[in-house]
């Protein structure tokens, strides 16, 4: 489970810009709520609404998004394009090319429980925005002004206007994530890419199937044979066996390497609904998690880490109920409103690898940090982590050889190694966690019944802790 540590240490050391503040900020969401307010008007007209529909559907980004820089010039019947036709509804003609601009990634999102697809002809959606107290709010084409509830959905048709967290500019990408695969066009002033291939419903590709599940019964014989091995044992770790071939209580005290097994997360949960608080509620879309390896390094005192890109639909990780409530807004009716009541595990489709737990590289124990991310401000983070490491390796024709379970029997040290990784500014911290070398793989086995407790966290209770994730090893090759 993801829960804060008093082992870790957390600073933000560089901001990539430093012209933007808190000040920018304000002014960005402060424009978003001037769109709002023009797109309430301007989704009267049954074209503009229609154009939107119709691009929402195509789900470029896999979700309901419709980019307003990839579509702003697609034309109406009545010749004018997109950007021109919502400019009708302002009184300075020029103010949403400049918004358009200023905000390149502004979005119109369309939400899944009255998805575009049951649009009629006749629904003209309300507008809703986050505010710079982070509400959702709703606006009329009056202006009037009405809160909304994160978790409770009313069936009536919205869009949504938001910054996409799916995309990012050039300046935005790194070296490994701008390639052509990832590209999705340019304008006159910038070029816009996937902030990662899982978005790319433009071109996307197969990302691999499941192959090892500590949510099933199809698991690795290996690490079966590591539990059954460990069993009863307080001693043992499965990882010895996995990673070294050490048993201990076999007398088999020594083995080099496995590389074919690397270290993974292969599923989520939510501790608890409390988590919208954390990452946002039915207006957000999929959800963007970024987690991030803290490991420590016995030959370097500071080291960088790449970010590992988690899109999670809402359906995935939340159970809803419908219920009947008559539901009223801007003279808008409805009778069902839906719910966010309860969590549920989430598989990914394919593991989340890291690298080989090399216990003479990496020590007893890695940190990992999951955000929600929420593009604002570029910056970097340090996490700092204390490692042990142990002295029982030896060198052994050209590999080197683990002696004994865990740490051995000889001297051990302790090191601080910083780890530094790209996050930003308004991500939402959804916590940090750390896992032992002796922290148990499988929990418990029987043929044909599984129950496996995951392996992230000790402290069920933490309240700064929001997911829960399953963390294990798995083959990579075999």
């Amino acid at each position: 489970m993801f829960s804060c540590s008093d082992k870790i240490e957390e600073s933000v050391i560089k901001n990539d810009n430093a012209a933007t503040t808190q000040s920018a900020r304000k002014e960005a969401i402060d424009a978003k709520i001037e769109l709002a307010k023009i797109m309430a008007k301007a989704v009267k007209n049954p074209e503009i609404r229609e154009l939107i529909r119709k691009e929402s559907l195509k789900k470029f980004d896999n979700d309901y998004d419709v980019l307003l820089q990839f579509v702003k010039n697609n034309k109406l019947s009545s010749g004018k394009t997109l950007l021109e036709a919502i400019s009708d509804y302002t009184e300075n003609k020029g103010r949403l090319k400049e918004i358009a601009n200023d905000l390149p990634l502004i979005t119109f999102y369309i939400p899944d429980f009255y998805s575009a697809d049951k649009w009629t002809e006749n629904d003209v959606p309300i507008i809703a925005v986050r505010n710079n107290e982070n509400k959702l709010i709703a606006i009329s084409s009056e202006g009037e002004i009405a809160e909304l509830s994160d978790k409770e959905q009313p069936y009536l048709p919205f869009i949504v206007i938001k910054t996409n967290d799916k995309v990012v500019t050039k300046g935005k990408m790194s070296g490994a994530k701008m390639s052509a695969e990832n590209f999705i066009f340019s304008n006159e002033k910038e070029s816009f890419y996937f902030l990662d291939h899982a978005f790319n419903n433009i071109n996307p590709k197969d990302r691999g199937a499941r192959k090892i599940s500590l949510w099933n019964s199809d698991f690795d014989p290996l690490i079966v044979e590591a539990y059954n091995r460990t069993s009863g044992c307080n001693y043992c770790s499965q990882r010895d066996w996995i990673y070294y071939g050490i048993d201990s209580r076999a007398g088999l005290n020594s083995g080099p390497l496995n590389v074919k097994f690397q270290e993974a997360v292969t599923a989520f949960e939510p501790i608890n609904t409390g988590i919208v608080d954390v990452i946002g509620g039915w207006d957000e879309g999929t959800y963007v998690f970024v987690l991030t390896p803290a490991l420590g390094d016995r030959y370097a005192t500071q080291v960088s880490a790449n970010n590992k890109v988690i899109p999670i639909s809402p359906q995935d990780i939340f159970t809803y109920t419908e219920r009947i409530e008559h539901y009223g807004l801007f003279g808008m009716h409805t009778r069902i409103v839906r719910d966010i009541t309860g969590v549920k595990p989430y598989t990914c489709p394919a593991p989340i690898t890291f690298v080989n737990w090399d216990m003479e590289k990496y020590g007893d124990r890695w940190a990992l940090v999951l955000e929600e991310f929420d593009q604002t401000v570029t910056i970097t983070r340090t996490f700092k982590n204390t490692v042990t490491f142990g002295a029982n390796f030896s060198a052994n024709a050209g590999t080197k050889d683990k002696i004994g379970a865990s740490l051995g029997v000889n001297a051990t040290t302790q090191k601080e190694t910083t780890t530094e990784y790209q996050s930003e500014e308004g991500n939402d911290a959804v916590g940090n966690a750390t896992i032992e070398w002796t922290t148990p793989v499988l929990t418990n086995y029987q043929k044909n019944l599984v129950a496996v407790e995951p392996m992230v966290g000790s402290s069920y209770e933490a309240i700064t802790g929001a997911m829960r994730v399953s963390f294990e090893p798995v083959r990579v090759a075999p």
